[in-house]
């Protein structure tokens, strides 16, 4: 959760609401081939056909948007004064998750990544709610990123049997 102090939120002034924003990000990804698309409490999935390994998949993804909150000033009727309460600011996260999955894409479109590297944290593991990022950031905090598995394929492999004798 991002708290807004002093410092300028992010699209202050917008006046766009929120839903309007969830449909330009999806007229995005639809103008990008994307159209499995799914917005449920304004976390956005989507599923990307792809080929990996000579076999053609759905790679889905998640992509959450900040939860940006800033200290306002209200009346509370029931005291009668002034109060300070945090506020939400949906409009502000919403605009500011449309210019970084936009930015995303135009990465991708004019070559400089490859979906599956710029998307990679946000790749929802198979069978899990979890995304990729997420057992990422779990194994580097318990010490066993070290233990991930090793690779299936026999020719990614390389073995390289030498004698050496010591002088």
């Amino acid at each position: 959760m991002s708290k807004v102090g002093k410092v300028r939120v992010p699209y202050a002034g917008t006046k766009i609401d929120p839903e309007d924003t969830k449909a330009n990000i999806t007229k995005r990804l639809k103008q990008h081939g994307i159209n499995q698309i799914q917005w449920t409490n304004d976390v956005l999935r989507f599923v990307v056909p792809m080929e990996i390994h000579g076999m053609q998949k759905g790679l889905g993804f998640e992509i959450r948007p900040p939860h940006i909150i800033s200290n306002k000033r209200t009346w509370n009727s029931d005291k009668g004064r002034y109060e300070k309460i945090d506020v939400p600011l949906v409009a502000q996260a919403m605009r500011l998750m449309l210019w970084y999955v936009d930015a995303k894409l135009k990465a991708i479109e004019w070559g400089l990544v490859d979906i599956k590297e710029e998307l990679m944290p946000n790749i929802v593991i198979p069978g899990t709610d979890k995304l990729v990022g997420e057992v990422i950031m779990e194994r580097i905090a318990n010490d066993t990123l070290a233990k991930l598995p090793a690779p299936d394929s026999e020719e990614k492999r390389r073995v390289i049997e030498a004698e050496y004798e010591a002088k």
